[in-house]
């Protein structure tokens, strides 16, 4: 069994004018109409959700076909047992301040299908009155000229008229982090219900909001107009007219709607609607297969396999499954230079291949794996009592990561990839879930290997993790496990924030505050820039948003490291966004360090 990925357009070959090229047949490669939703078949998905600095994504909200789960400490999730489309398998990931991620590939059943995703964070990029329009610019030269009087409420389709806010990103073709961003898989359903592998010169994200939150698009009737820059490097090769894609989240596809022209550096187009919007051209594919396998003939699962097109050095990826195969689509008559990398991002194979003019399997590809750095961490977590433990885990934090595991009557035992075997300290940490009690760190000198540390005592920091306002003499509470805390180091700047682990519109809540300079106990500000609190979405009844009116100071009495603890408290005024009514604050918390 073999897990299938679809290669980005980079490597396909621009050979023709755009109309020759759409009237071209080959009989070896032209793919006929088919239904890509049709085939089911039931899958495992393991993935990781990382944000833009590459740092794990805790808590995000995963799904794939009807089963859901979350994300853990370090950013991995797992499904089992889901059915799914078997040419357009579809994953989803929410979570608060990103854009969703979307990753479409083609699932293989019996084996453990790998992806991963990155986030795009939410940026507001400007806003215009709906009964005026205007021009917003996006990112990177990108932008999206809006038609006056032309954007409707999606919730009940009535014409909208207040300030539009526009969130949106520019995906530059030529990254190389795009097949990590970007929706879906460079698969595509022509107008004539044809799949294509895609070639992008460009994709813009847009996402139309309300003063309020409400959710916007444009009217029945009305177009905007998009612009997107062509890179430099591509301009050559650029058609003068091509087509547009929209993703269709319903089908984890991008689709066929209408084109773009060329002028001067940009591609110019008009647009019905917003999702992410693409400008590709479609070419026919064969495909490739292989099977990786390590110096001792194990299957090599995990391993990121690269193609670049050594015409133009255009680059692609997928990752082999846990049978160390992988399939994928790639353009007929070009030569390849392919790279294999590891889980650590090392590069352990290179090879030239093609170029291919029919379906291929190379069989297996043998490669040499660098000596594992891998450790086993066991022990025995214990309460204050010096029993063990009926509810609890262990936290293993290594090289700048958390690695959790769940104790079995107090046991535990977790093994970690190391990207090397250097001599590092490793910080372990136990946990009593029934008695909210958690050791502090315990350092254990480790290479790689197998490390019993015997007991380890969860007693003496309580692991309690609260965000307590009252505000204008009201409280507003936030308190583990029912909400759910993310804290972390950025530079100089520590990030607090919540939100409820599961979603109600009404009393929907969200706090978020930066600490610049915060190192150890004593007096910091606080950035009324990156403050927020608030409940419910308005105007529904109740529902408020605060902000600071100026810096104030945090007075910090704990701070702890990774795996330890942050407390401490602040007041100062507060004015609620919708109604500028200004009243006091104050705050008193203590949240986890995640890293």
């Amino acid at each position: 069994m073999k897990r299938k990925f679809q290669f980005p357009g980079g490597l396909i070959l621009i050979l023709f004018s755009l109309i020759a090229f759409q009237c071209q047949k080959n009989p070896t490669v032209d793919k006929p109409p088919v239904d890509p939703l049709a085939e089911k078949i039931t899958a495992s998905i393991k993935g990781r959700v990382i944000d833009e600095n590459g740092k794990p994504v805790n808590n995000a909200s995963v799904k794939a076909g009807t089963s859901t789960t979350a994300t853990d400490i370090n950013g991995y999730f797992r499904l089992d047992n889901v059915q799914l489309a078997k040419n357009a398998s579809f994953v989803s990931v929410e979570k608060s301040g990103y854009l969703k991620g979307c990753r479409t590939f083609l699932a293989t059943a019996g084996n453990i299908n790998n992806i991963q995703i990155q986030l795009i964070p939410k940026t507001n990029r400007g806003s215009f009155q709906a009964s005026a329009g205007g021009n917003i610019v996006i990112q990177n030269g990108s932008s999206v000229n809006f038609p006056a009087n032309g954007i409707i409420n999606t919730s009940n389709n009535s014409a909208y008229s207040g300030t539009v806010n526009v969130i949106g990103a520019h995906l530059d073709p030529l990254d190389p982090k795009l097949p990590l961003i970007m929706p879906g898989n460079l698969t595509g359903l022509t107008t004539n219900n044809e799949i294509k592998v895609l070639q992008t010169f460009g994709m813009i994200a847009v996402q139309l909001e309300g003063s309020n939150g409400e959710k916007l698009n444009l009217a029945n009737g009305k177009t905007a107009t998009i612009t997107m820059p062509i890179p430099a490097s591509m301009s050559a090769s650029a058609p003068a007219t091509i087509p547009l894609w929209f993703f269709d989240e319903s089908t984890g596809l991008w689709k066929e709607e209408g084109s773009a022209s060329k002028q001067g550096n940009n591609y110019v187009g008009t647009v019905s609607h917003f999702s992410f919007w693409n400008c590709d051209v479609p070419n026919n594919f064969v495909t490739l297969q292989l099977k990786l396998k390590d110096q001792n003939g194990q299957p090599a699962a995990g391993y990121r396999v690269e193609l670049k097109n050594t015409s133009n050095n255009s680059t692609a990826s997928g990752m082999t499954d846990s049978s160390g195969s992988v399939t994928g689509a790639i353009p007929p008559n070009v030569s390849l230079e392919m790279k294999i990398y590891n889980a650590c991002n090392e590069l352990v194979h290179t090879q030239t291949i093609g170029p291919f003019t029919t379906n291929t399997d190379m069989g297996v590809v043998t490669i040499t794996v660098p000596v594992s750095g891998n450790i086993t961490v066991s022990g025995t977590v214990k309460n204050c009592s010096l029993v063990n433990v009926t509810s609890g885990y262990a936290d293993v934090i290594i090289d700048g990561s958390t690695y959790r595991t769940a104790t079995n009557n107090g046991n535990f035992s977790i093994t970690i990839q190391r990207c090397s075997n250097t001599a590092t300290v490793a910080q372990i940490i136990g946990m009593d879930l029934q008695a909210g009690q958690q050791s502090t760190s315990m350092p254990v000198n480790v290479t790689s290997g197998n490390y019993a540390v015997g007991n380890v005592i969860a007693c003496g920091v309580s692991t309690a993790q609260f965000i307590n306002y009252i505000i204008g003499g009201n409280p507003f509470n936030f308190t583990a496990p029912a909400d759910s805390f993310n804290t972390y180091r950025q530079n100089l700047t520590t990030v607090i924030s919540s939100y409820p682990m599961v979603f109600d519109s009404i009393n929907w809540k969200y706090t978020s505050f930066n600490i610049e300079g915060i190192a150890a106990p004593g007096t910091y500000p606080v950035n009324a820039s990156n403050f927020v609190v608030l409940k419910g979405s308005y105007p529904a009844p109740g529902s408020w948003q605060y902000v600071l009116e100026n810096t104030v100071t945090v007075t910090i009495t704990e701070f702890g490291g990774t795996g330890q603890y942050i407390a401490g408290s602040f007041s100062g005024t507060m004015r609620e966004w919708y109604t500028n009514a200004v009243v006091n604050g104050s705050c008193n918390f203590r949240v986890r360090r995640t890293f």
